[in-house]
């Protein structure tokens, strides 16, 4: 296909972060919700560890609770999984 450029700049960015993954596609998403105060279920700051685990679950629902308040149906739903909505709005801000 040869498309140069488009998406490139955002193709690491699409994969989802879930329950079990790991990886820079993890990290990302730890680091973003650190950098805006959104803790763990343990109530401390995220380790930058790459695995999604309990914590980063957790993080991730605050953070879609609290702009899914500003904004319905910007991240998609409120279910501790990063998909395209939730990652676009986390990119965006």
């Amino acid at each position: 296909s040869g498309a140069s450029g488009s998406d490139e700049s955002l193709s690491f960015v699409v994969k989802t972060v879930k329950k079990g993954e790991n990886g820079n596609h993890v990290l990302l998403v730890q680091e973003i919700l650190r950098a805006r105060e959104f803790k763990g279920k343990d109530g401390k700051a995220l380790k930058l560890d790459k695995d999604c685990g309990t914590n980063t679950v957790y993080a991730i629902k605050q953070y879609q609770k609290a702009r899914e308040k500003v904004a319905p149906g910007i991240c998609g739903s409120v279910d501790g999984v990063a998909g395209p909505k939730t990652l676009r709005d986390m990119i965006a801000l």
